[in-house]
């Protein structure tokens, strides 16, 4: 799936531009593993390949020295509500282009911060600088300090970055659940809204200034149910359920 992923983004989503040699493996596979049904008919059909090649197993495992951890405690008192986006590099133009479109629509609000980590942010310190206060940018947070970090944040935030991704869930979103943390999931990732619903774990946003309201019309006892529910999947998450329940099914 990560190798769909690569080709189909090199391409810019034509599928006739793909060179041969790189759908061999997925011709070869016995197995391909993928999130849900959605994924598998588009890659189905993308590769011309058969049903019963594929396996689904929901959502992405995240394998961590850190135990799963969540601090309820926070939600009793939110005068200041801290939302963090991580992503590996803002260097990318699609990621830098989406984080600039999001703070362009989040209304700035007295008691929000937005706090971004992450390396190559730097144009997130010039936003500040502009009277963007609410805007923090926490640079690049690794290891076991990762998880500890997210640990003291109120919410973590899923933008619309890739098209791709409507079909499938990220290590992000895990590392969310991983630390108890409710998200807010933009409603163009029909997956992942799914997921939300169903595990109870954050709310869906159409455009980002629906985010403060959402926040005021949920009350602590409502969020931290969300945060449960999240550091209850994350329990799921470190322990590889998804991945193994799916090898299991494959061995049979």
């Amino acid at each position: 799936m990560p190798l769909d992923q690569l080709l189909v983004m090199e391409t810019n989503n034509k599928p006739k531009e793909i060179p041969t040699f790189h759908i061999i493996p997925f011709k070869k596979s016995h197995r391909i593993l993928c999130f849900n049904h959605l994924m598998r008919e588009l890659i189905k059909g993308r590769y011309n390949l058969p049903t019963d090649k594929f396996l689904v197993f929901e959502l992405l495992d995240y394998g961590s020295d850190v135990q799963p951890g969540i601090n309820l405690d926070k939600y009793s008192d939110m005068n200041e509500v801290y939302i963090v986006y991580v992503a590996s590099s803002y260097l990318h133009h699609r990621t830098k282009d989406a984080v600039l479109n999001f703070v362009q629509q989040a209304p700035y609000t007295k008691w929000m911060r937005y706090v971004f980590l992450g390396s190559q942010g730097w144009f997130l310190r010039e936003l500040k600088e502009c009277g963007r206060y609410d805007i923090i940018y926490a640079g690049e947070i690794v290891g076991n300090k990762y998880i500890k970090f997210l640990l003291n944040m109120h919410f973590g935030l899923m933008l619309k970055i890739s098209s791709y991704n409507e079909y499938g869930s990220t290590s992000k979103f895990s590392s969310y659940m991983m630390a108890g943390l409710p998200v807010f999931v933009p409603k163009s990732y029909k997956y992942l809204s799914q997921i939300v619903d169903r595990y109870k774990v954050g709310m869906v946003y159409g455009i980002p200034s629906e985010i403060p309201s959402l926040i005021e019309s949920s009350s602590p006892k409502e969020i931290k149910e969300m945060a449960l529910n999240a550091y209850r999947l994350g329990l799921k998450l470190h322990k590889g359920m998804f991945f193994k329940k799916t090898i299991i099914s494959a061995l049979k």
